[in-house]
This record gives C-alpha cells, structure tokens and sequence, in this order.
C-alpha cells in the first residue's frame, strides 16, 4: 500500500507515498515527469503529481481485480489502464474516460501507447495481443496469436515494432504495421513477465520469473547479456531515459540498477573484425577488472 522514489544515480530513497487504499501493482511517470499513474489492486487509477505526491485524479475500472499496469502517452494528455477484461483510456487532466478498449475474452495483464500516440497495443491471458486505432476510440487493428498468456507488450521508440512476452517463454518481435511476426527471443527457462526497449531501439530487455533478466539485440533477437542476481522472480524491466541503465523490479522484495550496455558498436573494444557479441564481451571483461581494481 505504499510507492517509493528512488535517486537511480545513488540508489537513495528520496520520497514516500504510504497508506494507499489498497496494494500496488503498476507505477508508471509521464514522460515530462510532472505526473505518476498508480494502478491499485482494488480495480482504482491514480494520478498524482511528482512534487508532493498529491492527489490529481482516481477513477474506477468498473470491474473486480487488480490494475495490471498503467502507461502515459507521449505527451501525458492520456493515462491506458487495464483490469479485467478490459483496457480504458482517460484524461490525465480530471480522470474523465475517453473510450475503453473491448474485445479480449479474458484478463488484459498489459497496455502500451505507441510513440505517436495513435496506436495501442494489450497482451491478454487469452492467448493474444492486440494492436488498437487510438484516433477511433478503440477500433481493433490486428489480433495476434500466441502460445500462452501474453504477460507484456512494448513498442519500440520508432513505433515501427513491438514486443510481446509472456507464459510460453518466448519473446516475439512483431512488425506493427504489417503484424508479420519477424524473429523470436529464446533463453528464458520460465514465463517472461516484462519487456522494454533502449532508446535507441537496438536492444530490448527482458524479464523473467527464471529469476534473471535478459538483454536483447533487437535487430535480430541475439541474446547479448544475462542479469543474475535477483534470488524470486522478475516482475518488472525498463531502461533509463538516456540508456546508460537498466531497473529491474522482482518478488525477492528489492529492485536493481544496472550498467547497459553500449548501444553505440564504437563505444566496444576490438575492432571490425569482432562479431558483436565478441566485442560484448571484451567490453564486459574490462568492466570487471575495472570494478574489481577499484574494490581492491
């Protein structure tokens, strides 16, 4: 029943939000950092601004069960949510209901606004995502099929493409305009809980109830990293506006920071006759001795 606002350059605790109506399942910022929207288990969207915390806006999904998440769009005019089987949109303003997203026949567990704003995308438990017109009040575009529960969906910073995870284990990259499927992210060893892109769109991150998170070539699905560390699962994964980290959020009670990884080749050792992942890896060697000079 309570948020918390960390420093991520030191990790320092800076702001509390305590006895909320009831559990916390989603958080999400606008991206002018003037708001926060809180998804609650009671089925209630909060708005709050980021100052003090206060209050700016609750509403009610209208069905019983937990807010799975909770996404601004680009200009924060517009906070999605989803509960039940449903996705809703509102005004960031005042809260009012703009138009509902209605077609899933079970749980809808995730939501995303494309860059532009014109696009929504969910993931449901009943086995699809869904890709919606925004600019028609919720108009389904295109149905896709997968294996098992649909845990996450995320679109890439160009809109170009989307990822889609969930309880098969598998990550896919979808084409968004042509909803063609176009490669695959194996590794996983249990159901993928979230994903994310890096600002730049070349690499996705991904998390895991396998306890770990994975980092993705997103032009290829290559698997380029694995964070280990996490001791539950994995509920939670984003990358830092800028990049240069990676947040992770799990059931073992703690969240973590973590080095991204370059997104620029240039900035890894070796030159072009290196493969990517080869450079990779020189570039995480020479982190390690570094990090271990500096404890010693």
């Amino acid at each position: 029943k309570s948020i918390r606002v960390w420093d991520i350059a030191h990790g320092a605790h800076v702001q509390s939000l305590e006895d909320l109506p009831s559990g916390v399942w989603s958080v999400a910022y606008s991206s002018d950092g003037e708001k926060v929207g809180i998804g609650l288990h009671d089925n209630r969207v909060q708005i709050r601004n980021t100052t003090d915390l206060e209050l700016i806006a609750e509403m009610k999904q209208e069905t019983i069960g937990w807010v799975y998440a909770v996404v601004f769009n680009r200009d924060g005019t517009q906070i999605a949510s989803c509960s039940g089987s449903l996705g809703k949109v509102w005004s960031s303003a005042d809260g009012q209901q703009l138009f509902e997203l209605k077609g899933h026949t079970d749980e809808v567990t995730s939501i995303d606004f494309s860059p532009d704003g014109s696009l929504i995308a969910t993931g449901s438990s009943d086995n699809t995502a869904r890709i919606w017109d925004a600019t028609k009040k919720g108009i389904t575009l295109k149905t896709l099929q997968h294996d098992g529960a649909v845990n996450c969906v995320r679109f890439s910073k160009d809109g170009s493409q989307f990822v889609t995870g969930g309880l098969d284990k598998i990550g896919r990259v979808w084409d968004v305009t042509t909803g063609e499927l176009l490669f695959k992210l194996e590794g996983h060893i249990e159901e993928i809980t979230s994903a994310d892109y890096s600002p730049d769109g070349t690499r996705i991150v991904t998390g895991s109830v396998d306890f770990t998170a994975r980092i993705w070539d997103a032009t290829n699905g290559q698997q380029l990293a694995v964070l280990e560390g996490h001791t539950d699962e994995i509920n939670s994964v984003t990358y830092s506006r800028d990049g240069y980290r990676i947040m992770t959020g799990s059931r073992d009670r703690t969240a973590r920071i973590w080095e991204a990884a370059p997104w620029e080749i240039s900035e890894y050792p070796g030159d072009k006759s290196y493969n990517l992942m080869q450079r990779y890896n020189l570039w995480s060697h020479q982190r390690n001795r570094e990090r271990n000079g500096r404890s010693n």
